[in-house]
Formats: C-alpha cells, sequence, structure tokens
C-alpha cells in the first residue's frame, strides 16, 4: 500500500526534474558561412572576403562568383571631316625636258654641214627646228590666150627653190650607224618647222646639213641623267615633252 500511495509523489518529482534538465542547456547558434571567394576570368585575379553580413538586407546570404575580370572597351575617337583643297598641277621631273643647245646657221650662199655630238643616258631626246627666209623662186609669166588675136594674162608665181634643204642626220657615234634622219626640200616635206624624235641611248652624233636655208636649231634632253649638278635648272629653259611635240605645229618658238 505504501508503495502505491508514493506513485504520484515519484512521478511529479520525475516531471519536474527533465523540466529542469532542459532549461539548462543552451539554444543552438547561427551558422557562420564560409568565407567567399572570386575568382577572376581574364585576369586571373582572385581574392578571398569574409562576410561580415553587415549592411546587407539578407545577412547570411553569400554573392555567386558569376561576374569575371574584364578589360575596359576602347574608346573610339570621331575622326574629324577634313575639307580638300583642289592640289595645284605640277609638272612631273620625269616629263620635263630641258633646252641644252640652241644656235642659228646661215646656209644660204653654200652647202654647209654642222656636226654635233652628245651622251644620251636618259632618251628621248628632241630636236626642233625652224627655217627662216627660206630661199624662194619668184617670177612673172604670161598665160597664152586661147584667143589668137587677145594678149594673155600675167601670172605671178613663188615656191620654194628645188635645190633649198636642210637635213638632220643623228647617229651611232662610233658605228656610224643612222638612228633617224628627217628634214627639209628634196626627198623630204616643205614644212618649216619639225620636230625630230630620238629614242637610242648612247653617245650620238648630229649631223645638220643644208643649202639656202637658215635654220635655228635646238636640243632637248631630260635633266635626270643627262646634266650634271652643276646645270642650274632655275635658269634653264624647261617644257614638258607634249609641249615640245607640238612645237612643228605651232610656228617658230626660238626667240632672240
Amino acid at each position: 500500500m505504501m508503495n502505491i500511495k508514493f506513485l504520484p509523489v515519484a512521478f511529479a518529482i520525475l516531471m519536474l526534474s527533465i523540466a529542469l534538465f532542459s532549461g539548462c542547456v543552451a539554444p543552438p547558434k547561427d551558422v557562420v558561412p564560409p568565407a567567399e571567394t572570386v575568382t577572376g576570368g581574364e585576369g586571373g585575379f582572385s581574392s578571398s572576403t569574409t562576410n561580415s553580413n553587415a549592411g546587407q538586407a539578407n545577412p547570411g546570404m553569400t554573392i555567386p562568383a558569376l561576374v569575371a575580370q574584364a578589360t575596359v572597351y576602347p574608346t573610339r575617337t570621331s575622326t574629324p571631316t577634313l575639307y580638300q583643297t583642289q592640289p595645284v598641277f605640277t609638272p612631273v621631273p620625269e616629263d620635263q625636258v630641258c633646252l641644252i643647245y640652241k644656235d642659228s646657221f646661215n646656209m644660204t650662199f653654200q652647202v654647209k654641214t654642222i656636226a654635233k655630238s652628245f651622251d644620251l643616258k636618259n632618251p628621248p631626246m628632241y630636236i626642233n627646228y625652224t627655217l627662216t627666209n627660206p630661199f624662194n623662186v619668184t617670177g612673172t609669166k604670161i598665160s597664152q590666150s586661147q584667143y589668137n588675136n587677145q594678149a594673155g594674162s600675167t601670172i605671178s608665181y613663188s615656191y620654194y627653190a628645188p635645190y633649198s634643204y636642210f637635213e638632220v642626220t643623228v647617229r651611232n657615234a662610233t658605228t656610224g650607224e643612222i638612228y633617224t634622219q628627217d628634214g627639209f626640200g628634196t626627198k623630204y616635206d616643205q614644212n618649216l618647222n619639225k620636230t625630230i624624235q630620238i629614242n637610242t641611248p648612247g653617245q650620238l652624233l648630229i649631223e645638220m646639213k643644208g643649202f639656202n636655208v637658215t635654220p635655228t636649231v635646238g636640243f632637248w634632253v631630260k635633266p635626270s641623267q643627262n646634266l650634271n649638278e652643276s646645270v642650274d635648272l632655275s635658269t634653264t629653259e624647261c617644257e614638258t615633252q607634249a609641249y615640245v611635240k607640238r612645237l612643228n605645229q605651232i610656228g617658230p618658238i626660238f626667240l632672240t
């Protein structure tokens, strides 16, 4: 009977002990998140930062390492618009030829031959001549009338003398080979102005021969390689090759 009486008391003591024991156990602490590691993709940069949760809206959250290191995008500078002016045309030096020789000859009363020599290193060479006061045959003649009882009319005539001529011969000074030959009268035409072009380099022998003519002759060559440095081009007459080629078409060109 005594044991049954003490059962409620023992049960109460047991429950009180369990309550007291459970109150002495400390509550679980918050789990501290591991340190955050961010690794740079391009630059190879890495850093470790301890997340203190200070100032964050959601403490305890970690930032995923999804943003890689990069290089700043280059700033493109705009190119300003430039207003181009029309360039001033200047003759190309390679297209220029300069007058290296000019002289006049009186070949009125006898056959005369003048020879000149030149070492042509950079062709072409141009020889231009102008004939002044060519010897003319002039006179008058009376034409016969078709009617026997009428006198004929008087006719004046004038023409270049058939024996007047001027000839330019360009040959190799060593072998005598003729490179070109041209001129006025006899077997040539009757142009008083003409330009002869020589395209063969080497030591040239230039012969000028004529009768009953007064020629003025000029030699033109490129300054490059043909003229030495002592020649002052600022005081030398120079023209384009195209101009010199037309000299025989525009009349006398040599002024005294």
